[in-house]
């Protein structure tokens, strides 16, 4: 499998793009995850869909990270 090169922008979701990213090789992700909070982007989601993508998400890390790297979540801010 080729992986995504690296220093490159890649338009996707986050859930499939992560599967071509070469395992062991992150040492610090900063995720900023949808926040089910109505954006036009999240029309489609359900509660559910929601919680699934974001277990996806955080499960696909296990992959891409290396020993002892890091997985930041931003915080969504009060409006």
């Amino acid at each position: 499998m080729e992986y995504l090169k690296h220093n490159e922008i890649y338009l996707g979701r986050s859930e499939c793009k992560m599967l071509e990213i070469e395992p062991n090789s992150v040492a610090l992700s900063f995720w900023s995850p949808p926040y089910f909070v109505g954006k036009d982007y999240e029309k489609e989601e359900t509660f559910e869909s929601w919680q699934s993508l974001l277990r996806q998400v955080i499960h696909n890390h296990y992959q891409i990270l290396k020993p002892g790297g890091f997985l930041s979540v931003k915080k969504t801010t009060s409006f």
